[in-house]
Order: C-alpha cells, then sequence, then structure tokens
C-alpha cells in the first residue's frame, strides 16, 4: 500500500514590488556605511578647527553603523521558518 502527500497549501503570495539590489543583497548594506564614514572622516580633515570634529564624530558613528550591519542577522536560526 503506498500513500501519497498532497500539498493543499496556497503559494505565499509575490510581492508587489522589487527592492533595489543594494537593499537585497545583504553583502552590500554594511559598505554604504563604510563608504559614508571614509566620506565624513575625509570632510573633517578638510575642515579647519573644532567644527571638524562634528563629521569627525558621525564618520565614527558611521563606521560603527556598518560594524553592527555586518554582523546583523548572524545569530544562528533566528530567521528559520517551518
Amino acid at each position: 500500500m503506498m500513500l501519497m502527500l498532497i500539498d493543499t497549501r496556497e503559494p505565499p503570495p509575490a510581492p508587489d514590488r522589487r527592492e533595489p539590489l543594494y537593499l537585497d543583497l545583504p553583502e552590500l548594506a554594511p559598505w554604504r556605511w563604510f563608504l559614508s564614514a571614509i566620506v565624513l572622516i575625509v570632510a573633517a580633515k578638510l575642515i579647519p578647527g573644532w567644527p571638524g570634529l562634528i563629521p569627525l564624530f558621525i564618520g565614527f558613528g558611521a563606521f560603527l553603523g556598518g560594524i553592527a550591519a555586518l554582523y546583523q542577522g548572524n545569530d544562528g536560526l533566528s530567521g528559520y521558518r517551518q
């Protein structure tokens, strides 16, 4: 005797629109932060005096944002669905 398993579930709905490529690829997410950090640190070097500290600190924050984006989602099976 042979039993057949028939899948009666409906397929998931198709997304309405596609996300841009830079949001679709998780490998590109931290590089946006790192690129903005480089731009801000170069701008801090070009601005004389204490106002140059403002883009320097924001650039350091962008660097930390890139580190956080690099390690986001690497926590095991949190995105696993049955």
